[in-house]
């Protein structure tokens, strides 16, 4: 057996593997869409925050600026990869 049909071999079972945890009877499949989403609706607010805080450069933020927005970053993650109560950090994120 050739290198060539040893990866096409390994491709193809992670391609089978891949396929069978995405159908199986958990709901793999609504659990990535929904995280898919909420990064994208995080992303939206995280742009509509930076245009209400205004345009500044890096040196020009004072500490309280940086750890504010090192912090709505933090809870936008965790809006995007919190699958069972997603309310609570958008509740964060608004306060």
């Amino acid at each position: 057996m050739s290198i060539f049909s040893a990866k096409t071999i390994y491709m193809n079972n992670f391609i089978i593997i891949t396929k069978n945890n995405l159908k199986n009877d958990k709901g793999d499949i609504l659990e990535i869409l929904k995280v898919i989403i909420t990064s994208a609706v995080s992303l939206i607010v995280l742009f509509l925050l930076t245009k209400l805080v205004g345009n500044k450069q890096l040196s020009e933020l004072n500490m309280f600026d940086y750890i504010v927005s090192i912090t709505i970053g933090s809870i936008a993650a965790e809006m995007a990869t919190e699958l069972e109560n997603p309310e609570q950090p958008l509740v964060a994120m608004a306060v």
